[in-house]
């Protein structure tokens, strides 16, 4: 089984889990959700930051040219 099986399949079983958790405790399936929400918003942030950083890159990079 390759690494990406692995993973995969390591996904699938923590959905799952999720899932099993979501019909017997709803309130803590909440929590997990919420958790995954700030999760992503951070993520989005970081690659805000990201694609600044490249676009910054990008012109200090033109400059130095035309000043050639």
């Amino acid at each position: 089984m390759s690494d990406t099986d692995r993973i995969i399949a390591r996904l699938h079983a923590n959905a799952l889990r999720k899932e099993k958790i979501a019909k017997r405790q709803p309130a803590r399936f909440a929590e997990y959700a919420e958790s995954l929400k700030k999760e992503s918003e951070f993520l989005y942030k970081i690659i805000d930051c990201i694609e600044a950083l490249q676009a910054t890159i990008i012109d200090i990079r033109k400059t130095e040219l035309h000043a050639n």
